[in-house]
């Protein structure tokens, strides 16, 4: 079913290009369908808070020309403002225009975006006849650097990101002619406000908590988690996992527990002679990420309870469905695991849903249904990320690896690409196993609210 909206969006969204600019909310879906494989060779959080800007900056195009309209970031009126002229549906198009544009500057200036990906949204909206390159024009950048950047603590200020996004709203509003120059101020107001949300994406936050001076790395921990099994020792893996007698319920609460239930560093490689032993990617942003649609109090209160897993009868059921493997269960892996994917399929098979709702604002409505999902998407991730924190849960393939047994019948992997008795030791699932803790797995979070 989802292959074929998969099909029916590319066929909506090429009869819709060939009528130059394509009507809400058509040229949107163009531009992230061509977006979404460069967006997903990051990490599966920047992922989502690259796409949740993308979509927000939809809903501030909506809020800048709708007078009374609300702008997403603190339930205020829009700082910038433009009066659209033409019909109602002359004025949607133009408000997806605006989108489109900032989206493009967006693609080329957030933080944890590969460099190929502007390149190809710009050659989707040359097709509909637009230029933009995603380069700030200069009197856009002089605005940029007018605000200048905020200092590096983390905490939440929120007097000051109002008072340097209204310093840069006042900058921009001379400048806006037309729906393309709004989209671009758009952009501008996005990245001034992301660059204080608590990722830490530019780097600036040192593992100390101050200033980085050099060598600055994107979205690194500046909050101390290290993991309570090193690299290359493990916790006493006591239970004889995947064995033949029972090992019973294994429970782990958040204050300590059993180091061979931990999160543990597993071996990676590149296939041409790198090998690195993981980092738990962005333990922080549970701790310091700021929520969208939850209060700090609600955010807090939503917690997991305490896991308590039949090991034993968990990596036997993980082995035998790896030992089964077919092409349509690949298929099926290969299609879930894309998270990016996966929402766009359950947006496309909504719109015939919202847009008769809608009546003739067909952008406004998908737009403030796509800054909703996000919105709740983004907050899904980030509750499963401070849970992956709270229980530092060691994940299937340490427990594998570690079972207590020699062998182990599953999937081997190249050359053969089938399932065959290999050492536990060596054991690997089909697809790469994520980079964070094993409770309150993001994919099925975010998987449950989509």
């Amino acid at each position: 079913m989802q292959f074929i909206v998969v099909l029916a969006i590319v066929v909506l969204v090429e009869s819709a290009m060939a009528q130059g600019v394509p009507p809400p909310p058509f040229g949107l879906a163009a531009v992230f369908t061509e977006l979404i494989p460069h967006v997903a060779q990051s990490e599966t959080p920047i992922q989502l808070r690259i796409t949740h800007y993308m979509d927000l900056a939809g809903w501030m195009c909506v809020a800048a020309t709708t007078p009374g309209t609300k702008e997403p970031f603190g339930l205020s009126a829009s700082p910038i403002t433009l009066a659209l002229s033409g019909t109602t549906a002359e004025q949607e198009a133009k408000r997806q225009l605006c989108h489109l544009y900032a989206v493009q500057h967006l693609a080329r200036n957030i933080e944890g975006i590969v460099a190929d990906a502007a390149p190809v949204s710009e050659a989707v909206l040359a097709t509909m006849g637009e230029t933009v390159s995603g380069v700030f024009s200069g009197d856009v950048q002089t605005c940029r650097d007018t605000v200048g950047k905020r200092g590096p603590v983390p905490e939440r200020k929120d007097g000051e990101r109002r008072q340097l996004s209204a310093r840069l709203a006042t900058c921009l509003q001379p400048l806006l002619s037309d729906e393309r120059a709004l989209g671009e101020a758009v952009a501008a107001l996005v990245l001034e406000f992301a660059s204080g949300d608590g990722w830490n994406a530019d780097g600036r936050v040192s593992a100390s908590g101050g200033e980085c001076q050099a060598f600055c790395r994107p979205f690194a921990d500046f909050t101390g988690y290290a993991p309570q099994n090193s690299p290359w020792t493990r916790g006493d893996y006591h239970q004889d996992f995947l064995s033949d007698q029972p090992s019973g319920a294994a429970s782990v609460d958040s204050d300590g527990g059993d180091f061979a239930l931990r999160w543990a560093p597993l071996l990676e490689d590149d296939g041409r002679g790198f090998f690195v032993r993981q980092e738990h990617v962005t333990p922080h942003i549970g701790l310091t990420a700021e929520t969208r649609a939850l209060s700090p109090s609600d955010f807090a209160a939503r917690v997991a309870e305490p896991p308590c897993y039949d090991y034993n009868k968990e990596l036997r059921l993980l082995t035998h469905r790896l030992a089964h493997l077919n092409d349509e269960r690949k298929l099926q892996v290969e299609f879930f695991d894309g998270k990016l994917g996966l929402a766009l399929n359950i947006i496309v098979a909504a719109l015939p849903e919202i847009l008769p709702r809608v009546g003739d604002l067909q952008y406004t409505g998908f737009a403030h249904f796509l800054a909703g999902l996000s919105a709740s998407e983004f907050d899904a991730m980030l509750t499963s990320w401070k849970e992956k924190r709270r229980y530092d849960l060691v994940r299937p393939t340490t427990l594998v690896q570690n079972s207590g047994i020699s062998k182990v019948f599953s999937y081997a992997g190249a050359p053969s690409f089938s399932a065959k008795q290999i050492p536990a030791k060596e054991f690997q699932p089909y697809i790469r196993t994520m980079v964070s803790g094993g409770r309150a797995v993001g994919r099925g979070v975010i998987s449950l609210i989509l």
